[in-house]
This record gives C-alpha cells, sequence and structure tokens, in this order.
C-alpha cells in the first residue's frame, strides 16, 4: 500500500513522458493494489489517447499540404515555372 495524499502518475508513450497525471485527497490516503493498478491504467489509456490525437492532427496536416500540391493551377502559374513566359 501506498500512503500519501497525493499520487502521481506519468503520462507517457515509450520513454516520451507527455504529462504527469495527479490525483490529490485532502487528507493521506492508503492507496491500495488494485487502486494503483487502476490509477496506473488510466494514466496509460490518457497517453494513448493524446497520442492518438497528435497523430490524427499530424496527418491533417499531411492531408492539406498534399491537397494544396494537388490542385490544378492556373495555366499561367504552370508555365512561368517552366520558365516560358505569358504575354
Amino acid at each position: 500500500m501506498v500512503f500519501a495524499p497525493s499520487l502521481d502518475s506519468p503520462i507517457a508513450v515509450r520513454d516520451e513522458v507527455l504529462g504527469v497525471l495527479i490525483f490529490h485527497t485532502t487528507w493521506p490516503y492508503a492507496y491500495s493494489p488494485d487502486e494503483l493498478a487502476y490509477l496506473t491504467s488510466f494514466a496509460d489509456q490518457a497517453a494513448i489517447a493524446i497520442q492518438h490525437a497528435q497523430l490524427y492532427e499530424a496527418l491533417e496536416a499531411r492531408a492539406r499540404r498534399f491537397d494544396t500540391m494537388t490542385r490544378p493551377q492556373p495555366t499561367h502559374l504552370r508555365l512561368a515555372r517552366y520558365g516560358r513566359r505569358t504575354a
């Protein structure tokens, strides 16, 4: 058992710490092994959710860049890119 007024659990994915989840009580509390496992599991799930949000954000940014690169351009811009002048 852990006897403390607060319990800190790292929010980590692999070796990268994304944050810390702090559980706090107003008085010292004896956390049981089951409670410790539950709180650790909660922090692990938070880490996975944060990582998925970061991956989704990166994927969205790549999709926007790809869309910009593949969008048809007006003819005068395409010709200027290849060094040809347009009248």
